[in-house]
């Protein structure tokens, strides 16, 4: 089925952001980047979908907390009505 494929690929991306974000404060280098945001997103659409992302994907969860902790991105989150 198309749809259980596709849960894999995701399962199978989120893992490899997973390794990548395992022992880093931000994605790219030192310190936080454009690529920081987007991560946030697809962490919460992991969410939405189902995946228990502080079990599974806690590098990505500290990650997602350090970019939420952000000024710019708490006022962007209210701005647009967001619930995080």
């Amino acid at each position: 089925m198309i749809s259980v494929k596709g849960r894999e690929n995701i399962i199978d991306a989120y893992r490899h952001i997973e390794t990548l974000l395992n022992g880093r404060t931000w994605s790219v280098g030192s310190s936080y980047s454009c690529i920081d945001p987007y991560l946030l997103v697809l962490y919460l659409w992991g969410k939405v979908i189902g995946l228990n992302m502080k079990k599974v994907y806690s590098s990505w969860s500290s990650h997602a907390a350090q970019v939420l902790a952000r000024n710019a991105v708490q006022r962007a989150i209210k701005q647009e009505g967001l619930s995080v």
